[in-house]
């Protein structure tokens, strides 16, 4: 289903940083009404000054979206200041890059809450705004190649990104009732992240992966943007990415051994 953005209300979780900045950069260019969300209200403003430069209204709301209240408060606020609600785009997330056997249960479960249970919520609270739009309503997840594909040395990241991909296929064939689109975005490693230590919980796993073989944060937000203009069901972005998602459907123990042989060749 294609979709037209130019003053769709969009609620932006994960906007002030990396992908989630490009992304509400785009939906600006594309003259959506913007609700944009993340812990720093500073963050935000300062965000906010730059879209509304492009001519549009945005609606900066600090939120934590592991703590109920603030996602109820958050979800309310957005459909008050936007008039109401057409897209979700679940974008924030956290990753962790270390071995299972030198980690540790809180690890797992803070992951599980900003991966997992935080865009489940918000789309439980969402829907019913949802389902009262007539501009094509859509959920979009932002999942991983790790949602289809573990990987080593990501173990609870891997865990929370298949978890997203089942539910959110789920809902895909449930929503059809409600009429409301549900997409999942599929990107791999991300080359030239200025942020990336802000959403790492840890950073010493041992296997190397190159850091510049996937595409940069402009063009994950821009495959983003497209997935959703284009009503697509489920993309994956990324060379690398494309390669490992094939792979793992036709020839799952090459894959195997690739990881094997990276795990057991790496050297600190």
């Amino acid at each position: 289903m294609r979709r037209e953005l130019n003053g769709a209300a969009i609620l932006l979780t994960g906007a002030t940083k990396g992908i989630g900045r490009k992304v509400a950069h785009l939906l600006a260019d594309e003259k959506a009404k913007l609700a944009i969300t993340s812990r720093s209200q500073s963050d935000l403003d300062a965000l906010a000054l730059e879209l509304r430069s492009k001519g549009i209204q945005v609606a900066p709301i600090a939120a934590d979206l592991t703590k109920e209240e603030d996602r109820r408060k958050l979800v309310a606020e957005a459909v008050r200041q936007l008039g109401g609600l057409d897209v979700l785009i679940n974008n924030a997330g956290l990753c962790s890059f270390g071995e299972f056997s030198t980690s540790d249960e809180s690890i797992l479960r803070r992951l599980m809450e900003i991966n997992f249970f935080a865009p489940v919520e918000m789309a439980r609270l969402c829907l019913p705004h949802l389902t009262a739009s007539n501009n094509k309503p859509a959920i979009l997840n932002v999942g991983s190649i790790c949602s289809r594909r573990g990987i080593p040395s990501y173990p609870e990241h891997c865990a929370t990104k298949h978890a997203i991909a089942g539910i959110t296929e789920s809902w895909r064939g449930e929503f059809q009732r409600f009429g409301v689109d549900v997409c999942l975005v599929l990107p791999g490693l991300v080359s030239g992240q200025p942020d990336r230590a802000s959403h790492l919980l840890r950073d010493e796993g041992k296997i190397y992966l190159n850091p510049n073989a996937g595409p940069s944060e402009d063009q994950v937000a821009r495959g983003i943007v497209k997935a959703l203009k284009k009503g697509w069901m489920e993309t994956v972005i990324g060379q690398l990415a494309l390669l490992i998602h094939r792979g793992n459907r036709v020839t799952p123990w090459l894959l195997d051994a690739v990881m094997r042989k990276k795990v057991l060749s790496y050297k600190a």
